[in-house]
C-alpha cells in the first residue's frame, strides 16, 4: 500500500525548469537588460549591458561551433538573440543622439520608421517676422521605448526554448 504512493508522488513531483546551457548566459545577460530597464538605467551602465549581452552571444554561437555535445537547434533562438542585440544598439545609438542633442542625424528618422514611430521624428516650418526656418524635433523616449517595447517581445517568446520547450513550440507562439 506504501508503494503506489510513493508512486504517485514520484509521478507528481513538479520539476523545475532548467535552462539549455548553450543559452544561459545570452538569457541572463538580456534579462539583465530587461530588469534595468524596468528600474531604471543610465547611458552608461545600459552600454555596459548591452557590451556583456553581446559577449555572450558571442560565446554561446562559439560553444554551438565548437562543442560536439551542444544544441546545434538553439542556433535560430540565438539568431532572435542577435536581432534583440541589434535592437539594444539602436537604442543606444538613439540614447546618444539625445545626450550630442543631435537632431539632424540622417539616422533617426530612419530608425523612427523602422520601429514604427515615424511621427516622433518631425520639422516643423516657422514663419514669424516674415522668416522662414525649419526646425527638427526628436522624441527621442517614444524611439527607444518603441524599440525596447519590440526587443521585449522578442525575448518573451523565446522563454519557451530557453527553458527546454521544443524549439518548434517557441517559434509558433511568436
Amino acid at each position: 500500500m506504501c508503494v503506489p504512493v510513493l508512486l504517485l508522488f514520484a509521478s507528481c513531483s513538479t520539476k523545475q525548469p532548467t535552462t539549455r546551457s548553450e543559452l544561459t548566459g545570452v538569457y541572463r545577460a538580456a534579462r539583465s537588460i530587461d530588469g534595468a530597464l524596468a528600474v531604471g538605467v543610465s547611458y552608461g551602465d545600459f552600454s555596459t549591458l548591452v557590451r556583456e549581452f553581446s559577449g555572450e552571444l558571442l560565446v554561446a554561437r562559439d560553444q554551438i561551433r565548437f562543442d560536439p555535445q551542444a544544441n546545434g537547434a538553439v542556433l535560430p533562438v540565438l539568431d532572435k538573440y542577435a536581432e534583440m542585440l541589434a535592437m539594444y544598439k539602436d537604442s543606444e545609438q538613439v540614447w546618444g543622439f539625445e545626450i550630442r542633442q543631435e537632431k539632424y542625424n540622417d539616422a533617426l528618422p530612419v530608425l523612427a520608421v523602422k520601429y514604427g514611430v515615424a511621427g516622433a521624428v518631425y520639422d516643423r516650418k516657422d514663419s514669424t517676422y516674415g522668416i522662414t526656418s525649419t526646425s527638427r524635433n526628436v522624441n527621442y523616449e517614444s524611439i527607444r521605448q518603441a524599440i525596447w517595447k519590440k526587443a521585449s517581445d522578442i525575448h518573451e517568446h523565446q522563454l519557451a526554448a530557453v527553458y527546454g520547450q521544443p524549439i518548434a513550440v517557441a517559434f509558433t507562439k511568436n
